[in-house]
């Protein structure tokens, strides 16, 4: 997905989560420091297709997310 889908998709689940109509990333910028983070960490895989980036969840990343889950439901 590209990054603004990915950034309207945090924004989806922060609100459902928080039950509020804040947004965790506000704008632009924030998205771009947040995408930056995730790539860094190894958390996303991430593809160029001409000149717009595709973020991926990699397996790293899907081993985090379990590992919470894990641990909420304990």
């Amino acid at each position: 997905m590209n990054k603004e889908l990915l950034g309207e998709l945090v924004n989806e689940a922060y609100q459902q989560q928080t039950q509020s109509q804040k947004k965790l990333l506000g704008s632009r910028h924030m998205l771009d420091e947040m995408a930056a983070k995730l790539e860094g960490a190894g958390l996303v895989d991430v593809s160029e297709m001409g000149r717009a980036r595709m973020y991926k969840l990699s397996l790293l990343g899907d081993e985090v997310i379990l590992h919470i889950q894990s641990q909420r439901g304990a």
